[in-house]
């Protein structure tokens, strides 16, 4: 429970951090309250890529060494090989996924960093939007692609999966057309006996 209310802590106070980011502006008889995006764009680099990394690495190489020194044993070395394949794909994912993201980023704010302050020039997300969502889309794709990752490099779900692929295969319609065919054009041994 403790571990559990720390987590909530630690995402409530990350999910705030943006509000820090953000200023009031007056213009005419409207107020209007924005976010000074440069500041929140560093934060989504240290906090959603450069921290993740680094815990997901220290974590996982724990692990890992835990894995190294359990099992001497030549009979549960194929099953340490498979769990450090696992942990190896995680974390190559995770890294291939969030990259492209982050660079684009970054490259972003050193743009506008290297830009005079009254410079009216589009915003490099403006002048390469296709590339921005590319990058988007690889990176919360990661979510998606983890679960993917557990289930088809886990031993358990491939061989229920095969398992569920042969019982329906088996009962499908084109095996019972093909077993008819078969059968029409080869004769079973017991109705050759009964000629």
């Amino acid at each position: 429970r403790l571990s559990c209310g720390l987590i909530w802590m630690a995402s409530i106070s990350a999910a705030l951090v943006p509000f820090t980011a953000v200023h009031l502006q007056h213009t005419g008889e409207v107020y209007f309250c924005f976010a000074d995006v440069k500041e929140i764009q560093w934060l989504e680099i240290t906090l959603g890529f450069i921290i993740p990394f680094v815990i997901i690495g220290l974590c996982y190489s724990l692990i890992v060494r835990v894995l190294i020194k359990a099992h001497k044993h030549r009979s549960l070395r194929l099953r340490r090989q498979k769990a450090l394949r696992m942990i190896f794909v995680v974390v190559l994912v995770f890294f291939i996924c969030w990259l492209p993201e982050n660079v684009f980023i970054s490259v972003q704010l050193l743009q506008r960093k290297s830009e005079p302050v009254s410079s009216n020039s589009p915003s490099f997300r403006h002048d390469y939007p296709l590339t921005g969502h590319i990058v988007n889309l690889a990176a919360f794709s990661n979510s998606c692609l983890n679960p993917l990752i557990y289930s088809f490099l886990g031993e358990t779900f491939r061989d229920k999966l095969r398992l569920y692929i042969e019982q329906k295969t088996k009962m499908s319609t084109l095996h019972r057309f093909c077993q008819a065919a078969l059968t029409s054009v080869i004769p079973d041994s017991n109705e050759q006996s009964e000629v």
